[in-house]
């Protein structure tokens, strides 16, 4: 079994995997790196505009051997909506009065 290196990056967090995990073969990279990746996004709270996360699995020598992005969006639609949400000092398209 070899051991690989599941590291990550949202923009704001670099997270460098100093202890890996050993994997039976190459074809469960993908996986590791898809899992890492659901977990940043689980995490991922109040997305203003775009996000992107990456995930690199390495293998023992530090090679990059896969990568793997999600780029999230948020846009708001319904600008009378987004009035409701944001606090007047925020709302710039529909001030409330205070």
């Amino acid at each position: 079994m070899a051991r690989y290196f599941s590291d990550y990056d949202d923009g704001e967090t670099k997270y460098v995997d100093t202890i890996g995990t050993e994997l039976a073969s190459l074809e469960q990279v993908p996986d590791e790196g898809i899992g890492l990746l659901a977990t940043m996004f689980r995490d991922t709270r109040a997305l203003k505009g775009s996000r992107t996360l990456i995930a690199s699995i390495r293998d023992d020598r530090g090679r990059v051997v896969y990568q793997v992005t999600l780029t999230l969006q948020g846009v708001w639609t319904d600008q009378g909506v987004k009035s409701h949400f944001l606090p007047a000092s925020e709302n710039r398209l529909h001030p409330r009065p205070e």
